[in-house]
């Protein structure tokens, strides 16, 4: 057997507001090409603002940390094989399956890091959440 279920939103925009996403909270791969004085004059690729503990006027509300949040993840699968019963009798059971599967597996996003869940549209968990954990079962179901 098999089953698969696949998850997702289309046409929703999250404002990842920057109270979540500064340095305030944690420094990320996001921040490495942000703006600083030394990095312009150097001509150095710039893909975030200036960083700072300090209130800033990069704090204001604007459209830079408005993006679209639409996703699909692949959210799980599973594989299955159920032992024919002339077999099972054999080890004396009635029924032995066999399985594997993964939760998590895939997300495609159009969000500019990973390090936010798309599925998280709070956006005061934003600068809280955990990674999204991938798990990965390996089983076996014997009925005697």
């Amino acid at each position: 057997d098999f089953s698969v279920l696949f998850q997702g939103v289309k046409n929703v925009n999250n404002f990842y507001s920057s109270r979540n996403t500064f340095a305030q909270r944690n420094y990320v791969s996001r921040h490495l090409e942000s703006w600083t004085a030394e990095r312009a004059a150097n001509g150095d690729p710039i893909s975030y603002p200036r960083l700072t503990t300090q209130q800033s006027p990069n704090e204001i509300n604007n459209t830079f940390f408005n993006v679209d949040a639409s996703y699909v993840r692949l959210k799980n699968v599973e594989f299955g094989y159920t032992v024919p019963q002339r077999l099972s009798k054999k080890v004396g059971s009635n029924h032995i399956r066999m399985y594997a599967s993964g939760i998590n597996l895939l997300t495609w996003d159009k969000l500019p890091t990973k390090d936010f869940d798309p599925e998280i549209s709070d956006y005061i968990a934003q600068g809280f959440s955990f990674p999204v954990t991938r798990l990965y079962n390996l089983g076996i179901n014997v009925t005697f």
